[in-house]
């Protein structure tokens, strides 16, 4: 019923209270944590009605009624004043709009100290930066790959500090890559990390071609930027040698 990146997800999940998946679609995360006993109870929501009717199928066919409740609505905004949520997961959306969804019930999660766990389809970076400038903690990360892609899954919990008490500025490469992903010694993670370093590899070195074609010789900002980006991809691909 789950591929591997659902998997992932779901291996992120050690609280056994009640879970919100945000943009649940078919709801397969949650019922699957409910059959395998790791939730209690879970909420899955998405902004679709379409999505939902068939999470709501889903969850009938599996006679989940009594622990998976199925709310229509937008991001964190299907949280109720009652609820008792300890995770939440957000996965298939861009870094940024998660980031978005974050931000806007940010104090709800620091109160309740709630567990994070989201999967961006693309601009991991963005999401990795939210969390530093916000004050979360990063405690986990993994590569999974499903359907021919590898998807970033990240898990973090909210710290008291602000923004302007940011421990220290990290290299860009490290909100791209992930320093947890890029510190796992596994051999499955160092295969996953190399493939999707020499496919950015590869793109940089078309934008590197393009751009020398089009500015005639002339070194813009972007073309140096292009190659601090391969310098910097090259230096942890050496590492994980």
């Amino acid at each position: 019923m789950i591929d591997e990146r659902l998997k992932s997800i779901a291996e992120m999940v050690d609280r056994q209270g009640t879970l919100l998946d945000v943009g649940t679609d078919h709801g397969y995360l949650p019922v699957y944590l409910v059959k395998s006993g790791k939730i209690k109870a879970a909420i899955a929501s998405d902004v679709s009605r379409g999505s939902l009717a068939k999470a709501a199928q889903e969850v009938a066919k599996q006679k989940l009624e009594s622990s998976i409740e199925t709310r229509l609505g937008s991001g964190l905004e299907v949280i109720g004043e009652n609820d008792k949520i300890d995770t939440i997961v957000i996965a298939g959306m861009g870094g940024i709009l998660i980031s978005e969804l974050i931000d806007k019930r940010l104090d709800y999660i620091r109160k309740n100290s709630i567990d994070l766990i989201v999967q961006p389809v693309q601009s991991p970076e963005s999401v990795r930066r939210y969390f530093h400038e916000n004050g979360f903690e990063i405690t986990a990360e993994k590569l999974a790959k499903a359907d021919g892609r590898i998807y970033h899954i990240i898990k973090a919990k909210a710290g008291s500090r602000g923004s302007e008490q940011a421990a220290y500025v990290r290299d860009d490469i490290v909100f791209e890559l992930g320093e947890l992903i890029m510190s796992d010694a596994g051999s499955e993670s160092k295969a996953l990390l190399r493939e999707l370093i020499g496919y950015k590899l590869k793109e940089q070195h078309k934008i590197k071609e393009k751009l020398e074609i089009t500015e005639s010789g002339n070194i813009g900002e972007r073309y140096k930027e292009v190659l601090r980006k391969i310098e910097s991809l090259d230096e942890v691909l050496r590492k994980l040698d």
